[in-house]
């Protein structure tokens, strides 16, 4: 009973969600895979499902069967339209509450903010390449430079060494040899020390100039590390001029050093990149895009079998099994349909805007957003990172990962002219750098003075992104740059 005074109260909110059925969930799955985590799905299905049959190169499907290059069963389920399904699958998810969902191995967010870039969106896991690649967004300015990068970045080893030639990366990618190496020297000053490094003695020296430790007596030890190895105390002595009780510390700091620097951050597999998809370019100007097929098992839904087990003596758990069977049978060759057309037609409309790349090389790249490709293809923005994350285009530049292509910006409070969001960081940075104390610059500050260059950005954001370049907070930094004078 309500005591008096109180007032009971019933509100009724209409609010509109959307429910992710196992079909949505396998859909949405599919258009996250790469090629090779694809064919391993569908070599599991082919285990679990008794009405799926793989087709083999020389046979072709009859009329008891259904290919997964087939339109599926439109009796069975409702794909009566492509426009419908294909809108079904294209969805942002943003009124979605499925705690257990596990759409992939790695979960990853379909939440974008206004500021959103695609090299912060990362997985919960953050791989080597992601964290590398969060800091080549904010580590220049110059696309030409950002865009060998994010090439170099590829063709590290599992180690986290680079044993590629500078040489044969310039023609292949159309640049003078001088922006190879611009970049490589960009990636060797990441997190973590040593990354890029061409052999062990640069790997170390690296680690060494990030602790502020190169000098005469350091240069000297590693164009010697096999005296260090022989344990030569000797005759690294008079190399050095140092006593062998100095020389020994040296030494100790030297074998403290990590001979693999991408160990230091998490164990990394190397992967076999096989290309989703081949760009031909034509004699005639234009281009063809081709779906890679050869590495993808040709599955076939056995209609006769199914009718066989239908109309036998079952039970009822029986007959559902068989029944869901023949659904998800029928569901998993329209995804993989679906996904294939949906990315054909999405790396169409990236190389239309990149097309000056192919022809003339990295200096040519545009910069490109996710919405923009969404614009075109009438899909939206989660879709597209879906779709261009993990999946690979072998071109006559090379292989390159789709989401190579984009680049976000901001926009310029004082016209029209869009800003880089990685400028923004490089300002953001270049302010804490110059900073001298007591006058210490707080994000508030920051938010200020960047508003009077034109960029109009939030204190969250401020924040999140000197956070993204492991800048510590303002109190952090002012007991760092306190004059020792001044300590205690």
């Amino acid at each position: 009973m309500a005591t008096m005074g109180q007032s009971q109260n019933l509100n009724l909110q209409q609010a509109q969600s959307l429910t992710l059925t196992k079909e949505l969930q396998q859909a949405i799955k599919l258009l996250q895979l790469s090629q090779m985590e694809l064919a391993q799905y569908i070599e599991t299905e082919l285990l679990q499902n008794p009405l799926l049959e793989l087709i083999e190169d020389n046979q072709s499907p009859d009329e008891n069967h259904d290919s997964s290059e087939s339109e599926g069963d439109a009796d069975q389920l409702d794909f009566s339209s492509k426009e419908s399904t294909e809108k079904t699958l294209d969805t942002d998810f943003d009124n979605v509450w499925e705690p257990n969902l596990s759409l992939t191995t790695h979960t990853k967010s379909s939440h974008y903010s206004d500021d959103f870039d695609h090299f912060q969106n990362h997985f919960e896991e953050e791989s080597l390449k992601d964290h590398l690649l969060k800091q080549l967004s904010h580590g220049t300015e110059d696309p030409l430079i950002k865009g060998i990068g994010f090439y170099l970045i590829d063709h590290l080893s599992e180690h986290g060494y680079f044993h590629h030639d500078l040489n044969d990366i310039a023609k292949d990618l159309k640049v003078d040899i001088e922006k190879i190496e611009e970049a490589l020297t960009l990636i060797q000053h990441f997190d973590p020390p040593g990354i890029g490094a061409r052999n062990l003695a640069e790997c170390l020296r690296l680690q060494l100039d990030d602790q502020g430790l190169i000098n005469e007596t350091s240069l000297i030890l590693l164009d010697n590390l096999p005296l260090i190895a022989q344990k030569n105390l000797k005759v690294l002595e008079q190399k050095t001029n140092l006593k062998q009780e100095k020389l020994i510390e040296w030494i100790e700091i030297i074998q403290k050093l990590n001979p693999y620097p991408a160990t230091s951050f998490g164990s990394i597999e190397p992967q076999t990149i096989i290309p989703d998809l081949y760009l031909i370019l034509l004699p005639t100007g234009d281009f063809k895009i081709e779906l890679n097929q050869e590495n993808l098992p040709k599955i076939g839904l056995n209609k006769n079998y199914y009718q066989t087990l239908k109309t036998s003596v079952l039970k009822t758990d029986e007959k559902n099994f068989v029944q869901n069977a023949y659904q998800n049978a029928s569901w998993l060759m329209k995804a993989i349909d679906q996904r294939a057309t949906t990315l054909v037609r999405v790396a169409e409309q990236i190389v239309k805007h990149q097309f000056a790349f192919f022809q003339h090389g990295l200096s040519h790249l545009k910069p490109l957003i996710l919405k923009e490709i969404a614009e075109i293809t009438t899909l939206h923005e989660s879709t597209i990172s879906r779709v261009t994350t993990n999946k690979y285009m072998a071109t006559p530049n090379g292989i390159f990962e789709l989401k190579f292509f984009f680049s976000s910006s901001l926009q310029n409070a004082f016209g029209d002219q869009d800003i880089s969001s990685e400028f923004v960081r490089q300002r953001i940075k270049n302010l804490i750098q110059n900073e001298v104390f007591p006058n210490i610059l707080a994000d508030d500050t920051l938010v200020g003075l960047l508003q009077k260059e034109g960029i109009t950005i939030a204190r969250r954001t401020v924040t999140k992104y000197r956070e993204s370049m492991n800048i510590q907070s303002s109190i952090v930094r002012r007991q760092q740059k306190r004059p020792l004078t001044q300590t205690g």
